[in-house]
């Protein structure tokens, strides 16, 4: 996905002489014009579109206008169009829609308007359209539509009104819509609906009333809808349910009134929907399910009941419900699931409790359901779980017992789930897990286990199980993992141990994880890495040692991984890297030792790095850097050494190093620089010289570097600006001299630098800025001035930069008036998101 700022793609275009057309024909065979303003150039855009891309007669099916002002719609308008069988208007202002206006476009099947202004709608403005099937008129505010309307629209079959600010509809608006199938009324402010407002609708299948404000219905709403399949009442302020409010709809499959107000439904409200499928019912306030409420709903395979207050359970709430494949009761206030609860609910495949306040699974709980695939019980109190409490569950695949209060497990309380395959106990207060407790589990491919007090891990706990692809025990207690835990593991690809106590990974402690691709060990105390346990780990990509205590690496210990791509030891006690530390990597692309206490680098250390591209080490204390110290990186491209004591550099330092396009130095002290130190680096685009101490810099310094394309100078000691001060880079675009001492910049001080894009000066001590400081920086886009003293502003200073477009001097001293003047010509950029 790449974001695009509208100014700076309107200047690329204009710079490479594109000519910006008005109209374009699409492939879904409609013309598309952008940005009109008059009727004339409207036509004129259209036949340039015929004409430039070719379009014959039978193909121009469409008309559609955006990011329009529009002003000209009358039934003249469509003169030479009046075959189109679409019209279509979005993100437009449109003056007028006056009566009659589409009557002469026999052929029109389908109009939308949407996302747009209608100053003024006619009463009749989609009068004599014999053959439209498609209204949609959406995201365009109207507090209502005339009663006549939509008289003259037999043939519609469906009618989009979303999001309109809809206040009221009329009585009879709907009356002649009798082959209208779908109704969308969602988004609008509807408090009511008049007296047999859809009793017209005979063949309609699906009405949207969803997220309006209607707090009460009469209970013929609905009357004689008995084609209606979906009704979304969802958003709403309903309270009840009146008894007979769902009477006569024999067809109705899906009833949807989640987010309301309703506190109870009466038992025989949905007695007479016996086709219904799905039932929602979640985010409203009923707290007790009446024993016949569901009876006579045998085809309902889904109900909804998630974020409710139900605090018990009725024995025979689910009587009947022998279809039953999904119930949602999470967010509740559920204690217990009353024995035999689920009996005529084999067909279960879906349950959800989330969120209750359970305290014990039972041995019966869930009898009968043989066929439950999916068991969410996160986030309540369970504290005991009967050993047989899932005996009945042969076909279940996911468990979830996360955020409970589990200390103790029964060995064999898993000993039926032979289809399990993920299981999740993260965020309980398990100490122990059983031997065996595992062993049934013979498909499970993830176990997750984070968050808990579990010390020790038995030897033979995962022997069973050879199809485990992912195991996570990170944030435990555990001091050691016994030798030989994996043997078995020969699928497993991921593991998580982070911040566990671990003293050392020994050994035999890895066996067997020879498919592991990612193994991260962040938050341990481990001292040193044992060698004989890292070799088992022959396809690792992604290994990561972080915030340890590892303070040495012997040379070879990680030879046996071929397929590294990435290592990491960083936050940890490393004070020398040896000479053969890094044999073996034949792979790697990224090192990253940031934040260690490396002071001296052995000649060779990086040897037979031969396809690394990206060293950091970023935070340590190398004061001494030399040409053999990047021996064995001569294809990096990415070199980072920020924050270290690094106080000199020479012409030969780099020379091993010549492909180097990234080079960060910051936060050294280099505070003295001779004029050849980038003299071997002539791919450079990016030099990070920032925090240094630097007040001047050697004018041939950029001589070599003619690819220079960002500089960061910020956090130094310059004083002023002028022609010479900053070396000159002739393809430099982005600078950055923030946060130094700058008190004044003299005309000229950016001369050299014509491809200047972006300069950042904020945080310095400027008092003035005038339009010669910029002085033929014809494509510099953006300017940061925040938080100098500038006190005298003229509004005109940057009217001679033509491709700007930005400039922030917040944290000045400078007059509103002047600041809301060149926030009006730079305003900040909103970016246009492409897919």
């Amino acid at each position: 996905m790449a974001v695009i700022f509208p100014k700076l793609l309107l200047l690329l275009l204009a710079v490479a002489g594109v000519h910006l057309r008005d109209c374009h024909y699409r492939f879904w065979k409609s013309i598309s014009c952008t940005g009109i303003k008059s009727l004339d150039q409207l036509r004129n855009g259209v036949h340039e579109s015929i004409e430039l891309d070719n379009v014959k007669k039978p193909d121009f099916e469409g008309l559609e206008m955006e990011h329009s002002q529009i002003d000209f719609l009358n039934s003249s308008t469509f003169e030479g169009f009046d075959e189109i069988q679409r019209f279509k208007i979005l993100f437009s202002n449109v003056s007028s829609i006056p009566d009659g206006t589409f009557e002469k476009l026999k052929n029109l099947v389908e109009i939308q308007i949407g996302f747009s202004n209608v100053a003024d709608l006619g009463d009749e403005a989609f009068r004599g359209m014999p053959n439209l099937q498609l209204l949609h008129y959406y995201v365009t505010k109207v507090g209502k539509f005339h009663k006549d309307a939509f008289g003259d629209l037999r043939p519609l079959t469906k009618l989009d009104l979303h999001n309109d600010d809809l206040e009221e509809i009329e009585q009879g608006t709907f009356d002649n819509l009798v082959n209208l199938k779908e109704l969308e009324l969602l988004g609008n402010k509807l408090k009511r609906l008049p007296e047999k407002a859809l009793a017209k609708l005979t063949s309609v299948e699906n009405i949207w009333i969803a997220d309006n404000q209607l707090e009460h219905l009469d209970a013929d709403t609905f009357a004689g809808l008995s084609k209606l399949k979906t009704l979304n009442l969802q958003g709403n302020r309903l309270r009840s349910l009146p008894p007979k409010l769902f009477d006569g709809l024999d067809a109705l499959t899906e009833l949807l009134i989640r987010q309301n107000l309703i506190t109870e439904v009466d038992e025989g409200v949905l007695s007479s929907l016996k086709h219904l499928k799905t039932l929602d019912l979640a985010s409203n306030q009923i707290s007790a399910l009446p024993a016949g409420l569901l009876s006579n709903l045998s085809d309902l395979e889904s109900l909804g009941l998630s974020e409710n207050n139900v605090t018990s359970l009725n024995p025979d709430a689910l009587k009947g419900l022998t279809k039953l494949a999904m119930l949602d009761l999470k967010k509740n206030q559920i204690v217990a699931i009353p024995p035999g609860f689920f009996a005529d609910n084999g067909q279960l495949k879906t349950l959800e409790l989330s969120a209750n306040k359970l305290k014990e699974l039972a041995a019966t709980t869930f009898d009968n359901l043989k066929q439950l695939s999916y068991l969410y019980l996160s986030q309540n109190q369970i504290s005991e779980m009967d050993q047989g409490a899932f005996k009945s569950l042969e076909s279940l695949e996911y468990l979830d017992l996360s955020d409970n209060q589990l200390e103790a497990i029964a060995p064999n309380v898993f000993g039926n789930l032979r289809k399990m395959q993920t299981l999740s106990l993260a965020r309980n207060k398990i100490k122990a897990l059983p031997a065996g407790i595992f062993d049934a589990l013979t498909s499970i491919s993830a176990i997750y286990l984070p968050s808990n007090q579990i010390t020790s891990l038995e030897p033979n706990l995962f022997d069973n199980l050879s199809n485990l692809s992912s195991l996570d025990v990170s944030d435990n207690k555990l001091e050691s993992l016994p030798p030989g835990l994996f043997k078995n593991q020969r699928e497993l690809k991921s593991f998580y141990l982070s911040n566990n106590k671990l003293k050392a990974i020994e050994g035999e402690s890895l066996k067997g994880l020879s498919a592991l691709a990612f193994f991260r060990l962040e938050n341990n105390p481990i001292a040193r890495i044992d060698c004989d346990a890292i070799a088992h780990l022959t396809a690792v990509e992604f290994l990561t040692f972080d915030n340890n205590n590892i303070n040495e690496v012997s040379p070879g210990c990680f030879s046996k991984l071929k397929n590294l791509y990435s290592l990491e030891i960083t936050k940890n006690k490393l004070k020398t890297l040896k000479k053969g530390i890094f044999d073996g990597l034949e792979r790697v692309m990224t090192l990253n030792l940031d934040d260690n206490e490396i002071e001296d680098i052995d000649e060779g250390a990086f040897s037979g790095l031969d396809t690394i591209q990206r060293v950091s080490l970023h935070n340590n204390r190398i004061s001494k850097i030399s040409k053999s110290t990047f021996t064995g990186l001569e294809n990096v491209t990415m070199l980072t050494l920020t924050a270290n004591k690094i106080a000199s550099i020479d012409s030969t330092t780099f020379q091993l190093v010549a492909n180097l396009q990234f080079l960060y130095l910051g936060s050294n002290r280099l505070s003295k620089l001779e004029g050849d130190v980038l003299d071997k680096l002539p791919h450079l685009l990016v030099l990070d010289l920032s925090d240094n101490g630097i007040e001047s810099l050697p004018a041939d310094l950029f001589k070599s570097t003619k690819l220079l394309n960002t500089l960061h100078l910020n956090k130094n000691k310059i004083r002023n600006l002028e022609k010479g001060t900053i070396p000159p880079a002739d393809d430099l675009q982005y600078l950055y001299l923030n946060n130094n001492e700058i008190e004044e910049i003299k005309p000229g001080a950016f001369g050299e630098f014509r491809q200047l894009r972006d300069v950042d000066l904020s945080n310095n001590t400027l008092k003035h800025v005038t339009s010669e400081m910029f002085a033929g920086l014809t494509q510099l886009f953006s300017i940061h001035l925040e938080n100098n003293q500038i006190s005298d502003l003229n509004p005109n200073t940057f009217d001679n930069l033509p491709a700007l477009s930005r400039v922030t001097l917040d944290g000045n001293k400078l007059d509103a008036k002047v600041l809301m003047i060149i926030d009006s010509k730079f305003p900040e950029l909103k970016p246009i998101i492409l897919n």
